[in-house]
């Protein structure tokens, strides 16, 4: 396995580590990177992160991701794998008229909500891929993967039809997982960004210029003491804890969250799937999907 990070590094800073000529200018302000782990200038620039934030508030990258490139034989042997939905779209089903209850939520990460009734979205606003997410991690998918599951006989997975907020011509559904939730080891990394592995974010405000108000935000807890969240943003390959399900069903969820719960985000389990169903999507091209490795332990 070969993995490589991708920094959106900031424009006017890039010189304090890198040549001119190196990465790809996105535009005047960004320049994309892509470095691995064992470059003896990856540990720095978690470091010039961090000296540009304490000393000027500032940021030396603004975004970052991490990709995984596999050998033949690796995907071969791998008995599970970790699905990322990349699209997002808005608006989010509670801006659409879904809706929620957050009564028995964790008092602590405010996980474990529930969704009460049917998946509502604006049917004009959902990408032409057969597989999307809200900003809400609310999963919709297309009549095209809906008959590839039926076709392949996809075990542990339902649809069921989206309601729009206006008459829509092309019929979308939401992806329900039935099959036994899947535990996530300890050995899956998790944290705000690959050299910030904090588990809370202390309440803040700041002013937007332009907009000329401020944004003020309440203390963050990503890692739940109760377990239900392990972290803001996945860093590492996903772990997960041996079980008996793994075999007998195509697509699964964690029992565990990322991310939080702030305005309309919510945390999100993560998706898996076993080798079965990866070649389907690859044999069907369908569109949306980026497999990882995941490895049971």
């Amino acid at each position: 396995m070969k993995e490589t990070y991708e920094f959106s590094i900031i424009s006017r800073h890039a010189h304090l580590l890198f040549k001119k000529n190196e990465g790809e200018d996105v535009d005047d302000l960004v320049k994309v990177i892509r470095i691995t782990p064992d470059d003896p200038r990856f540990g720095k620039i978690g470091q010039l992160q961090k000296k540009l934030k304490e000393k000027k508030d500032d940021m030396f990258f603004s975004d970052w991701d991490i990709h995984y490139a596999y050998t033949p034989e690796e995907l071969e042997r791998a008995r599970l794998f970790y699905f990322r939905v990349r699209t997002r779209f808005e608006p989010a089903g509670e801006e659409c008229g879904t809706g929620y209850d957050e009564t028995e939520a964790c008092p602590i990460c405010k996980s474990n909500f529930r969704r009460v009734g049917p998946l509502r979205l604006k049917a004009s606003s959902i990408p032409a891929k057969d597989i999307s997410s809200t900003i809400a991690g609310e999963y919709v998918v297309s009549e095209r993967l809906v008959a590839a599951c039926k076709k392949h006989k996809m075990k542990g997975v339902t649809f069921r039809p989206v309601e729009f907020t206006r008459k829509s011509v092309k019929n979308w559904f939401e992806m329900l997982v039935e099959s036994p939730e899947l535990r996530v080891s300890d050995q899956t990394v998790a944290g705000i960004e690959p050299f910030d592995l904090s588990e809370t974010a202390p309440a803040g405000e700041a002013y937007i210029e332009g907009a000329d108000y401020w944004m003020r935000w309440d203390e963050q807890i990503f890692k739940c003491p109760k377990g239900h969240t392990i972290g803001l943003n996945l860093l590492s390959e996903l772990y997960v804890i041996k079980s008996g399900a793994i075999g007998s069903y195509d697509l699964f969820v964690t029992k565990e969250k990322v991310g939080t719960r702030e305005g309309l985000l919510r945390q999100e389990a993560m998706y898996l799937c076993s080798p079965e169903f990866r070649e389907m999507v690859l044999k069907e091209k369908l569109t949306g999907f980026e497999f990882q490795i995941a490895h049971v332990v």
